[in-house]
C-alpha cells in the first residue's frame, strides 16, 4: 500500500475507477425534471406553484427538451433524490417573502415592518391608504357585489372629497341606502375596520390585469365620434337590437357635433379655435343644418370674443352653403379635436342628463 493510500488520499499513480457504460451526464436541471416527471405519473400532488416562477419556467423548459431515459439512469437519479431527502435536518422557507409569511404573528409589527422596509416591500399598515387611492371606476367595481354594510363602512374610511366624489357615483337608490347605512358603523370595532380593508385589498390584488384601460362602451364610442352619421345611426340600431344596455353605454360615450353645446363648457369654447384649422371650423359651421348642429354653431360663436366671433360669421357669409360630405369631415375634424384635449386634461366635458 502506497503512503497516500495508508493516509486516505486518492492514489495518483492508481488506475482510474472505471465508469458504467453508456450512462449519461445528468445535469442538476435534468434530474429534478426526471423526479418530477416520475412523481406526475405516479400520481403524486406536487405542489410546483409554490417554486418562484422563473424556477417553475427553467423546470418546464428542461422537461420539454428531454426524450426519454433508461431505467437504470431513472433508478440512479431516483436513488441520489431519496438520499438527499434523507440527509435533510430542517428545511427553511424560500425566499423573503416565505420567510415573513412564516413568522406572521411571531415577531413583532415593528421588527416585521423593518424587515420589510429594508427589502423594499410596501410598509403601509393600513389598507385604507391604498383604497382611498383607488381610482372611483376601479373602487365601484370592487364593491359592486359587497353588502350596503361594507359599503358604508368604505364611505366612512374615505377621505371627504373622495367619500363625496364615491357617492355621488353610484345609483340613486344604493347611494342612498349606503348613506343610511352609515348610521349604523357607531358600534364597529377598529379591528372589525381593518379587516375589512385587507379583505378588499386582497380581492383587489386578485383582480386580473385587463388588455384595454377603457371600458368597451368608452371604446366603441370614440371609434363611432368619428364614423359617418348614417353609419353611426345604423350601427347603433343594430347594437340595441341584441345588447340594450351595451347600446347605452356606448351612446353615453358618443361625443358629435350636435353634442357640443350640451357637455361642452362655455369656457371651454374659444379653445376649439386654437387645435382646429380655420377654415375647417368654418366650413363646420356654415354647413350645420339640423337643430342640434346649429345649436352648437351658435354656443361656439356666442362664447368667442366678440370680434373673432363677427369675422367668424362673415367669412359663413363668403362661403356660403357647403356640401354635405365636407360637413360632415369638417365637423369630424372639429370633434377629434375636442376628444383629443379631453383625454389631455384640458378639457372636462359635462355629465349627459338622462
Amino acid at each position: 500500500m502506497t503512503q497516500a493510500a495508508q493516509l486516505g488520499r486518492p492514489d495518483p499513480s492508481a488506475p482510474a475507477p472505471i465508469q458504467p457504460a453508456n450512462r449519461p451526464i445528468l445535469s442538476r436541471k435534468a434530474k429534478a425534471a426526471i423526479v418530477v416527471q416520475y412523481l406526475v405519473n405516479e400520481g403524486a400532488d406536487v405542489p410546483l406553484s409554490d417554486l418562484p416562477d422563473s424556477l417553475q419556467a427553467q423546470l418546464t423548459q428542461q422537461l420539454g427538451k428531454m426524450r426519454y431515459i433508461s431505467r437504470d439512469t431513472l433508478h440512479a437519479v431516483m436513488r441520489e433524490f431519496a438520499e438527499e431527502l434523507d440527509s435533510v435536518g430542517l428545511s427553511f422557507p424560500y425566499g423573503m417573502q416565505q420567510a415573513m409569511d412564516s413568522l406572521q404573528g411571531k415577531i413583532s409589527d415593528g421588527a416585521a415592518r423593518s424587515v420589510r422596509q429594508s427589502m423594499g416591500f410596501d410598509v403601509s399598515d393600513d389598507p385604507w391608504v391604498a383604497i382611498n387611492e383607488m381610482p372611483i371606476e376601479s373602487m365601484k367595481s370592487l364593491l359592486v357585489s359587497e353588502s350596503i354594510e361594507v359599503c358604508a363602512v368604505v364611505l366612512s374610511k374615505l377621505e371627504i372629497t373622495k367619500a363625496a366624489e364615491f357617492v355621488s357615483s353610484l345609483p340613486g337608490d344604493r347611494a342612498r341606502a349606503v348613506s343610511l347605512a352609515v348610521s349604523r358603523t357607531q358600534d364597529i370595532t377598529p379591528d372589525t375596520v381593518r379587516r375589512i380593508g385587507q379583505t378588499l385589498m386582497a380581492e383587489a390584488q386578485k383582480e386580473r390585469p385587463r388588455a384595454f384601460a377603457r371600458d368597451p362602451g368608452a371604446r366603441l364610442g370614440d371609434i363611432l365620434n368619428i364614423t359617418k352619421n348614417d353609419t353611426r345611426s345604423s350601427l347603433l340600431s343594430g347594437i340595441e337590437e341584441m345588447d340594450r344596455d351595451f347600446a347605452e353605454e356606448v351612446r353615453q360615450s358618443i361625443f358629435t357635433f350636435a353634442h357640443i353645446a350640451e357637455r361642452l363648457d362655455p369656457m371651454d369654447a374659444s379653445k376649439i379655435t386654437r387645435d382646429v384649422e380655420a377654415e375647417r371650423l368654418i366650413v363646420a359651421l356654415a354647413g350645420a343644418k339640423s337643430d342640434a348642429d346649429r345649436q352648437s354653431v351658435d354656443f361656439i360663436l356666442s362664447n368667442l370674443s366678440k370680434r373673432m366671433s363677427e369675422s367668424i360669421r362673415e367669412e359663413m357669409v363668403d362661403l356660403g352653403t357647403p356640401s354635405e360630405e365636407e360637413t360632415e369631415q369638417a365637423q369630424m375634424l372639429v370633434v377629434a379635436a375636442i376628444k383629443q384635449m379631453a383625454n389631455r386634461g384640458e378639457i372636462k366635458f359635462r355629465a349627459v342628463e338622462t
